[in-house]
């Protein structure tokens, strides 16, 4: 029972992330490893992508994990630029994991620490997880049989 129910729970989660509303174009769920290993297969494409979001002064960052940002490991980030919406929605978004939709950009159009591409311009957005609260958590918690 434990594993249908781990199952039904992972299962209530995905959609999140596939499940970005009514769009002419579906995007393409991919990671962040994908996106610098191959960005030409993603260049000009709608893609959707969770990673661990730092909106800075100078710079906005999408890394692959939280290790990653706090350890300056800028190889494994996108760029993006901060929609007046996300600014408006700061607190609520930095520093957390981050699922995004937008078109990805091989063009380095970012800040000049990271080398690989990102989103010029971002669709949709919304709290995967948090530090504090993961979501992996609700998979471990015991529930009834």
């Amino acid at each position: 029972m434990r594993i249908i129910r781990r199952f039904v729970l992972l299962a209530a989660f995905v959609p999140i992330s596939l499940g970005w509303g009514s769009s002419a174009e579906p995007p393409v769920d991919v990671s962040i490893i994908n996106l610098i290993a191959t960005p030409e297969k993603f260049d000009g494409k709608l893609v959707s992508v969770i990673g661990f979001i730092h909106i800075g002064r100078e710079q906005d960052l999408l890394f692959l994990g939280e290790a990653d940002f706090n350890h300056g490991l800028y190889q494994n980030a996108v760029w993006f630029h901060l929609s007046e919406q996300m600014g408006a929605e700061r607190e609520k978004l930095n520093k957390n994991y981050v699922g995004i939709v937008g078109v990805f950009s091989i063009r380095h159009e970012g800040p000049s620490g990271c080398p690989n591409g990102g989103f010029s311009s971002i669709k949709r957005y919304r709290v995967w997880s948090t530090p504090k609260n993961p979501v992996g958590q609700a998979l471990d918690q015991p529930g009834p049989h």
